[in-house]
Protein backbone atom coordinates (compact mmCIF):
# COMPACT_ATOMS: atom_id res chain seq x y z
CA UNK A 1 0.00 0.00 0.00
CA UNK A 2 1.50 3.12 -1.21
CA UNK A 3 -0.50 5.48 1.32
CA UNK A 4 0.83 3.64 4.46
CA UNK A 5 4.56 3.18 5.70
CA UNK A 6 5.63 1.18 2.59
CA UNK A 7 4.79 4.18 0.77
CA UNK A 8 6.85 6.77 2.85
CA UNK A 9 9.70 4.40 2.72
CA UNK A 10 9.52 3.22 -0.74
CA UNK A 11 9.55 7.14 -1.92
CA UNK A 12 12.68 7.81 0.79
CA UNK A 13 14.56 5.16 -0.41
CA UNK A 14 14.28 6.45 -3.97
CA UNK A 15 15.50 9.81 -2.36
CA UNK A 16 12.21 11.15 -3.81
CA UNK A 17 11.15 12.02 -0.16
CA UNK A 18 12.94 13.21 2.61
CA UNK A 19 10.61 15.05 4.94
CA UNK A 20 7.16 13.92 6.37
CA UNK A 21 4.83 14.38 8.85
CA UNK A 22 4.88 12.18 11.92
CA UNK A 23 4.91 12.06 15.67
CA UNK A 24 8.41 10.18 15.45
CA UNK A 25 6.75 8.97 18.93
CA UNK A 26 3.53 7.32 18.47
CA UNK A 27 2.61 4.19 17.75
CA UNK A 28 2.66 2.69 14.08
CA UNK A 29 0.68 -0.29 13.35
CA UNK A 30 2.30 -2.21 10.38
CA UNK A 31 0.88 -5.78 9.73
CA UNK A 32 1.87 -8.36 7.15
CA UNK A 33 -1.29 -9.00 4.68
CA UNK A 34 -1.36 -12.56 4.42
CA UNK A 35 -2.11 -12.22 8.53
CA UNK A 36 -4.35 -10.04 7.66
CA UNK A 37 -6.77 -12.21 5.16
CA UNK A 38 -6.13 -15.17 7.52
CA UNK A 39 -7.84 -13.15 10.38
CA UNK A 40 -10.53 -12.33 7.93
CA UNK A 41 -11.21 -16.13 7.35
CA UNK A 42 -11.13 -17.00 10.43
CA UNK A 43 -13.59 -14.02 11.49
CA UNK A 44 -15.82 -15.36 9.04
CA UNK A 45 -15.75 -18.68 10.40
CA UNK A 46 -16.70 -17.44 13.83
CA UNK A 47 -19.04 -15.01 12.84
CA UNK A 48 -21.00 -17.74 10.76
CA UNK A 49 -20.74 -20.43 13.65
CA UNK A 50 -21.72 -18.05 16.55
CA UNK A 51 -25.39 -18.75 18.23
CA UNK A 52 -25.76 -15.59 19.84
CA UNK A 53 -26.43 -12.69 16.96
CA UNK A 54 -27.69 -9.89 19.58
CA UNK A 55 -24.06 -8.17 19.27
CA UNK A 56 -21.79 -6.98 16.41
CA UNK A 57 -18.11 -8.03 16.92
CA UNK A 58 -15.42 -5.59 15.72
CA UNK A 59 -11.89 -7.23 14.58
CA UNK A 60 -9.29 -4.68 15.13
CA UNK A 61 -6.20 -5.98 13.62
CA UNK A 62 -3.28 -4.11 14.98
CA UNK A 63 0.12 -4.52 16.73
CA UNK A 64 0.01 -1.91 19.27
CA UNK A 65 -1.55 -3.63 21.95
CA UNK A 66 0.74 -6.93 21.47
CA UNK A 67 3.77 -6.05 19.66
CA UNK A 68 4.43 -2.21 19.55
CA UNK A 69 7.04 -0.01 17.74
CA UNK A 70 6.99 4.03 17.81
CA UNK A 71 7.16 5.46 14.28
CA UNK A 72 10.89 6.82 15.54
CA UNK A 73 12.12 3.51 15.59
CA UNK A 74 10.96 2.42 12.23
CA UNK A 75 12.64 5.55 10.69
CA UNK A 76 15.89 5.07 12.10
CA UNK A 77 15.91 1.18 11.34
CA UNK A 78 14.94 2.16 7.23
CA UNK A 79 17.72 4.13 7.49
CA UNK A 80 20.41 2.02 8.94
CA UNK A 81 19.42 -0.64 6.08
CA UNK A 82 18.96 2.48 3.15
CA UNK A 83 22.53 1.07 1.79
CA UNK A 84 21.02 -2.45 1.91
CA UNK A 85 19.43 -3.44 -1.47
CA UNK A 86 18.91 0.02 -2.63
CA UNK A 87 16.81 0.34 -5.89
CA UNK A 88 18.13 0.98 -8.74
CA UNK A 89 16.17 4.11 -9.83
CA UNK A 90 16.91 6.01 -6.83
CA UNK A 91 17.60 10.00 -7.99
CA UNK A 92 19.26 10.98 -4.25
CA UNK A 93 20.68 9.56 -1.37
CA UNK A 94 18.30 8.49 1.09
CA UNK A 95 17.77 10.53 4.01
CA UNK A 96 14.14 11.61 6.36
CA UNK A 97 13.35 14.31 8.50
CA UNK A 98 10.36 13.76 10.34
CA UNK A 99 8.08 16.22 11.93
CA UNK A 100 4.77 16.65 13.65
CA UNK A 101 5.22 20.81 12.98
CA UNK A 102 3.35 21.89 9.93
CA UNK A 103 5.42 25.02 10.09
CA UNK A 104 8.45 23.03 9.91
CA UNK A 105 7.15 20.55 7.56
CA UNK A 106 6.38 23.27 4.92
CA UNK A 107 9.51 24.30 5.52
CA UNK A 108 11.12 21.47 5.05
CA UNK A 109 9.15 20.43 2.33
CA UNK A 110 10.12 23.99 0.19
CA UNK A 111 14.34 23.11 0.77
CA UNK A 112 14.34 19.53 -0.05
CA UNK A 113 11.54 19.04 -2.00
CA UNK A 114 9.94 22.16 -3.80
CA UNK A 115 13.37 23.99 -4.81
CA UNK A 116 15.24 20.67 -5.88
CA UNK A 117 12.44 19.82 -8.15
CA UNK A 118 12.32 22.99 -9.74
CA UNK A 119 16.17 23.04 -10.61
CA UNK A 120 15.94 19.58 -11.64
CA UNK A 121 12.44 20.32 -13.91
CA UNK A 122 14.29 22.93 -15.04
CA UNK A 123 17.48 20.90 -15.90
CA UNK A 124 15.57 17.97 -17.78
CA UNK A 125 13.81 20.59 -20.34
CA UNK A 126 17.02 21.63 -21.11
CA UNK A 127 17.90 17.81 -22.23
CA UNK A 128 14.93 17.86 -23.80
CA UNK A 129 13.22 15.54 -21.44
CA UNK A 130 9.52 15.62 -19.76
CA UNK A 131 10.28 17.66 -16.29
CA UNK A 132 7.77 15.53 -13.74
CA UNK A 133 9.18 16.45 -10.63
CA UNK A 134 7.37 19.21 -9.47
CA UNK A 135 4.45 17.54 -10.03
CA UNK A 136 5.45 14.86 -8.11
CA UNK A 137 6.10 16.70 -5.14
CA UNK A 138 2.78 18.27 -5.55
CA UNK A 139 0.94 15.03 -5.11
CA UNK A 140 3.28 14.39 -2.35
CA UNK A 141 2.45 17.51 -0.43
CA UNK A 142 -1.10 16.77 -0.91
CA UNK A 143 -0.84 13.36 0.39
CA UNK A 144 1.12 14.63 3.12
CA UNK A 145 -1.67 16.55 4.27
CA UNK A 146 -3.99 14.11 4.28
CA UNK A 147 -1.85 10.99 6.05
CA UNK A 148 -0.33 13.86 8.37
CA UNK A 149 -3.64 14.17 10.23
CA UNK A 150 -3.62 10.24 11.34
CA UNK A 151 0.19 9.99 11.50
CA UNK A 152 0.51 12.99 14.03
CA UNK A 153 -2.06 11.91 16.19
CA UNK A 154 -2.42 8.85 18.84
CA UNK A 155 -4.58 6.24 17.98
CA UNK A 156 -5.58 3.43 20.57
CA UNK A 157 -7.31 0.41 19.56
CA UNK A 158 -8.06 -2.51 21.47
CA UNK A 159 -7.76 -5.77 20.02
CA UNK A 160 -9.62 -8.46 22.68
CA UNK A 161 -11.59 -10.51 19.75
CA UNK A 162 -8.73 -10.85 17.80
CA UNK A 163 -6.99 -12.50 20.42
CA UNK A 164 -10.02 -14.19 21.50
CA UNK A 165 -10.87 -15.63 17.95
CA UNK A 166 -7.09 -16.72 17.94
CA UNK A 167 -7.78 -18.98 21.27
CA UNK A 168 -10.95 -20.68 19.82
CA UNK A 169 -8.61 -21.59 16.96
CA UNK A 170 -7.68 -25.71 17.03
CA UNK A 171 -3.79 -26.06 16.60
CA UNK A 172 -4.30 -27.46 13.43
CA UNK A 173 -6.17 -23.83 12.13
CA UNK A 174 -3.19 -22.16 13.79
CA UNK A 175 -0.64 -23.27 11.65
CA UNK A 176 -3.19 -23.29 8.66
CA UNK A 177 -4.27 -19.59 9.27
CA UNK A 178 -1.77 -17.96 11.07
CA UNK A 179 -2.38 -14.28 12.86
CA UNK A 180 -0.95 -13.82 15.98
CA UNK A 181 1.06 -10.79 15.82
CA UNK A 182 3.05 -11.35 19.13
CA UNK A 183 5.27 -13.53 16.69
CA UNK A 184 5.99 -10.95 14.37
CA UNK A 185 9.24 -9.69 13.66
CA UNK A 186 8.47 -5.95 12.73
CA UNK A 187 12.10 -5.08 11.17
CA UNK A 188 12.32 -8.69 9.87
CA UNK A 189 9.02 -7.83 8.07
CA UNK A 190 10.44 -4.68 6.85
CA UNK A 191 13.17 -6.17 5.87
CA UNK A 192 11.20 -8.76 3.68
CA UNK A 193 8.88 -5.53 2.31
CA UNK A 194 11.66 -3.67 1.18
CA UNK A 195 12.81 -6.77 -0.62
CA UNK A 196 9.73 -7.21 -2.26
CA UNK A 197 8.69 -3.94 -2.93
CA UNK A 198 11.87 -4.04 -5.46
CA UNK A 199 11.23 -7.05 -6.77
CA UNK A 200 7.74 -7.31 -7.64
CA UNK A 201 6.51 -3.58 -7.69
CA UNK A 202 9.66 -2.24 -9.21
CA UNK A 203 10.66 -5.58 -11.15
CA UNK A 204 14.07 -5.28 -10.28
CA UNK A 205 16.38 -8.35 -10.25
CA UNK A 206 18.70 -10.04 -7.11
CA UNK A 207 21.49 -9.57 -10.12
CA UNK A 208 21.08 -5.59 -10.08
CA UNK A 209 21.91 -4.86 -6.57
CA UNK A 210 25.64 -4.84 -7.30
CA UNK A 211 25.64 -2.04 -9.89
CA UNK A 212 22.67 -0.33 -7.24
CA UNK A 213 24.79 -0.40 -4.40
CA UNK A 214 27.66 1.39 -6.94
CA UNK A 215 25.00 4.02 -7.72
CA UNK A 216 24.05 4.39 -4.16
CA UNK A 217 27.48 5.18 -2.80
CA UNK A 218 27.80 7.89 -5.88
CA UNK A 219 24.60 9.60 -4.37
CA UNK A 220 25.86 9.65 -0.99
CA UNK A 221 29.35 11.27 -2.05
CA UNK A 222 27.27 13.79 -3.99
CA UNK A 223 24.59 13.91 -1.27
CA UNK A 224 27.41 15.00 1.34
CA UNK A 225 28.95 17.56 -1.11
CA UNK A 226 25.75 19.09 -1.37
CA UNK A 227 25.25 19.59 2.09
CA UNK A 228 28.80 21.01 2.30
CA UNK A 229 28.37 23.22 0.01
CA UNK A 230 25.12 24.18 1.99
CA UNK A 231 26.57 24.93 5.14
CA UNK A 232 29.57 26.95 3.83
CA UNK A 233 27.26 29.13 1.82
CA UNK A 234 25.00 29.82 4.46
CA UNK A 235 28.43 30.93 7.00
CA UNK A 236 29.35 32.43 4.95
CA UNK A 237 26.15 34.35 4.52
CA UNK A 238 25.88 34.80 8.12
CA UNK A 239 29.70 36.63 8.41
CA UNK A 240 28.44 38.77 5.90
CA UNK A 241 25.59 40.14 7.82
CA UNK A 242 28.07 40.30 10.71
CA UNK A 243 29.61 42.29 9.23
CA UNK A 244 26.81 44.86 7.91
CA UNK A 245 24.51 44.87 10.28
CA UNK A 246 25.50 46.36 13.61
CA UNK A 247 25.10 45.04 16.98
Amino acid sequence: NLYGPIGLFAGSGHGIVHCSMVAAENWVDLVPVDYVVNCMIAAAWSTGTTRNTNFTRVFNFTTTPVNPIQWKTLIEFGLKIRDLWPFSGSIWYTSSYPTESRLVHDILHCLLHTIPGIIIDKLVELTGGKPILSKIYKRIKELSEHTGYFATRSWEFKNDNVMSLWQDLSTEDKQLFRFDLRDVDIRELFLVAKLGFRYYYLNEEMENIPAAMRKNTRLWWVHRTTQAAFGLAVLKLLVMLARVLPF
